[in-house]
This record gives C-alpha cells, structure tokens and sequence, in this order.
C-alpha cells in the first residue's frame, strides 16, 4: 500500500543483484531462497489480499528465450 515501483535495470545473475543490493539503496524482488546465508539481505514475504498476484513476462521481439523461462511462461500461461 502506497508504493509506487520504477524498475530502472533488469539483471538477471542472482549474485550480481546481491552486489548491487550490498552497496546500494536499492531494493529488489528475490526468490527467498536467494538471501539465504546473506546476513545483510532481509527476506519481506509479498502479500495479496486475495492470494493471486498479477505477473508479466516481457521478452524483446525476436530475442533468445531460455528454455527454462519458456516452460516457466507455459506453467504461467496455462495456470
């Protein structure tokens, strides 16, 4: 309630966002099992009222998709 997100990068190697978190102000949206034994990251769990959460998956025209984030977009899709 009352956040307002502007997402300025988009990294997608797990131990270079720890980095940036470390020595930064900023924040981002992890896995929790991402801050495990990061003493200095905190886990905040991401509540809904209603238990669903809206997600997008944007990819660039004609750019190289992974094979795993394609089968992540067909569970997604098909749910």
């Amino acid at each position: 309630k009352g956040f307002v997100l502007h997402p300025t990068i988009e990294v997608n190697e797990i131990s270079m966002i720890t980095q940036v978190l470390y020595h930064s102000r900023w924040v981002s949206i992890l896995t929790q099992n991402s801050v495990l034994g990061n003493p200095l990251l905190k886990a905040v769990p991401l509540a809904e009222r209603s238990g669903l959460m809206r997600a997008s998956i944007l990819w660039p025209k004609g750019g190289y998709k992974k094979k795993m984030a394609k089968e992540l977009a067909d569970i997604l899709l098909n749910e």
